[in-house]
């Protein structure tokens, strides 16, 4: 079982690019390809008010240089605002006020 399925929340892919390359935080888990960031989602009228956390899966580790990466994406909490996730739906990871990265859902995974 892995985290996801232990919060039971929706997962989407997603491509995430950074302009400096990979920088997000580890997990905290065993699986070296697995990070979190907080997260904001284009046109959110919430942000600033409340924070989400994006827990973010890679299919490969990242590299040096690499710029764009494919992910799976799901939120840390159960009440977060699933609806924003959408293909076509772009969002930065955050940390603190700097963005890290700048992504677009690719399409929900069933």
């Amino acid at each position: 079982m892995n985290q996801n399925q232990t919060l039971n929340s929706p997962e989407a892919t997603a491509e995430i690019r950074f302009e400096q390359g990979w920088n997000l935080t580890p997990a905290g888990t065993t699986n070296p390809l697995c990070y979190w960031s907080h997260v904001h989602f284009e046109g959110d009228p919430k942000w600033g008010k409340e924070l989400w956390t994006l827990f973010v899966a890679l299919d490969k580790a990242p590299e040096l240089h690499q710029q764009v990466y494919h992910a799976k994406i799901f939120f840390m909490a159960p009440n977060a605002p699933h609806h924003f996730f959408r293909p076509g739906q772009k969002f930065e990871l955050c940390v603190g006020p700097k963005v890290k990265a700048q992504g677009v859902v690719k399409e929900l995974c069933s």
